[in-house]
C-alpha cells in the first residue's frame, strides 16, 4: 500500500512535543530553575515545593528530541519521494520551509518592544547576524540571545547540511551502518561533554562539544532510518516493553550527572520506537474514541513550528507584565497559571503565522523550484 501524502500521526506527535516544550518553558520562567540543579553527582531536591510537584513537566525539554526524530523522518521521506538525485531542490525546499517564519520572528523579537535587542545594544549587530546565518549555537554570547528556542533551529539547519553525507553513506553501506556511524559520533561527543562537565561550569563547556549538529546526529538520523523502513516496507521489531525499559533507563540517567548527557538520545530512541511500533501504513492518527484527542493534538502539531518560534519570548514577558501590574514579583504559581492561560492566544497567533507565512513560504519555494527547473 502506498504511503499517504501526509501522515496524520506525525502531527499528533508534534502536538505532544510542542505542548511539552511549552509547559517546560512556562514552569522554568515562573519558578526560576528549569530543571533540578546539581549537587555534586546528583540532582538537588532542595527547590520550592511547587517546583518538585511539577518535576515531570521539567522533562518537557525532551520535546526537542521528538522534533529532531520527526524532522529526520520527514526530510528523508520527502527527499526519496521527490526522486531527486542531487540536493539543489532539497535545499531550496528546506530554505523556504523554515527560513521565512524564522526571519520574521527573529526581526520581531529583535526590534519590537517589549523584547528589543536592536543593532545598537552591546553585541547587538553580531547577535543578529549570527542568528541570520544560523550559527548562533556556536557562541555562548548568542546561544540564548533574542529567543532561547532558536538554538535548535540553527542545529536543525546544520543537520540539513549533513543530510547528503548521511544519504550517500546509507546508500553505499546501508542504514544500520549509517546509524552506527552517527551513534559513535554523537555518543562520543556526549561522553566528552559529560567528562568535562564534572570539572567545568556548564557555561564554560566548549559549544563544539555539546551544541554542534554532530552532538545530535544519531538522534536525528533515527528518524531518517525510520522513514527508510517505512518506504521499503521493512518490519522493525519494536516491543512496548523495550520502550518502557528505555524510559526507565532515561529516568535513572537524568538524576546522575555523568549519564544525564545521554537522556536526549534515549528520548529520541523512544520516539523512533513509537513511530515504528504501530507500523500503520495508512497514516491514520488513532482509532475509535481516541481520535478526538488525536485531532486536537494534531491541530496543535500542524502549526507547531510557528508555535515553537513564538512562545518563549512571550512567556518570558508575562511575569514582567504581572510585576508591573501587581507592583511586586508574582508568586510562581500565579505566573504559571497566566503562562498556561496564554497558550490559546499564542496558539492563535501561531495559526496566523502558519497561514500567512509558513504556507506561502512553502508555495513560494515550489514556484521557485518550478521556475528554475523549467
Amino acid at each position: 500500500m502506498p504511503l499517504p501524502a501526509r501522515l496524520g500521526f506525525l502531527d499528533v506527535i508534534r502536538g505532544v512535543a510542542i505542548l511539552s516544550v511549552f509547559l517546560f518553558h512556562a514552569v522554568g520562567i515562573s519558578f526560576g530553575p528549569y530543571q533540578l540543579p546539581w549537587k555534586g553527582l546528583w540532582r538537588d531536591f532542595k527547590v520550592p515545593e511547587g517546583f518538585r510537584l511539577l518535576l515531570p513537566v521539567t522533562f518537557g525539554y525532551l520535546g526537542v528530541a521528538v522534533f529532531f526524530v520527526v524532522s529526520g523522518f520527514c526530510i528523508h521521506l520527502s527527499h526519496v519521494r521527490s526522486g531527486e538525485s542531487g540536493f539543489k531542490i532539497f535545499f531550496a525546499r528546506r530554505f523556504f520551509r523554515i527560513y521565512p517564519p524564522y526571519v520574521l520572528c527573529l526581526l520581531a523579537f529583535t526590534f519590537l518592544a517589549p523584547w528589543p535587542v536592536g543593532l545598537s545594544s552591546p553585541g547587538g549587530k553580531a547577535q543578529v547576524l549570527s542568528h541570520l546565518a544560523l550559527v548562533h549555537n556556536f557562541d555562548h554570547r548568542f546561544y540564548f540571545g533574542i529567543n532561547g528556542s532558536f538554538w535548535s533551529i540553527a542545529v536543525e539547519a546544520q543537520l540539513y547540511l549533513l543530510y547528503p553525507v548521511l544519504w550517500h553513506f546509507a546508500r553505499r553501506f546501508g542504514w544500520p551502518s549509517a546509524l552506527a556511524l552517527s551513534a559513535v559520533v554523537e555518543f562520543s561527543l556526549r561522553a566528552a561533554t559529560a567528562c568535562v562537565s564534572l570539572v567545568t561550569p556548564e557555561e564554560l563547556i566548549p559549544l563544539w562539544l555539546n551544541s554542534s549538529p554532530f552532538s545530535y546526529w544519531f538522534s536525528w538520523c533515527l528518524g531518517a532510518a525510520c522513514a527508510d523502513a517505512w518506504l521499503t516496507g521493512r518490519a522493525v521489531p519494536v516491543r512496548a516493553r523495550s520502550l518502557v525499559a528505555v524510559a526507565a533507563a532515561l529516568l535513572a540517567a537524568y538524576f546522575l550527572r555523568p549519564t544525564a548527557e545521554f537522556v536526549f538520545p534515549m528520548a529520541a530512541t523512544i520516539t523512533a520506537g513509537v513511530i515504528m511500533l504501530p507500523q500503520r501504513r495508512d497514516g491514520e492518527m488513532a482509532p475509535g474514541g481516541a481520535r478526538a484527542i488525536s485531532r486536537s493534538l494534531a491541530g496543535v502539531g500542524v502549526c507547531s513550528y510557528s508555535l515553537y518560534l513564538l512562545h518563549q519570548p512571550i512567556l518570558g514577558w508575562i511575569p514582567v507584565l504581572l510585576a508591573q501590574i501587581l507592583q511586586v514579583p508574582p508568586a510562581p504559581l500565579i505566573s504559571l497559571g497566566c503562562c498556561i492561560a496564554a497558550f490559546f492566544p499564542i496558539w492563535g497567533l501561531s495559526w496566523v503565522l502558519y497561514k500567512l507565512v509558513e504556507l506561502p513560504g512553502i508555495a513560494a519555494g515550489k514556484w521557485a523550484i518550478r521556475k528554475v527547473a523549467g
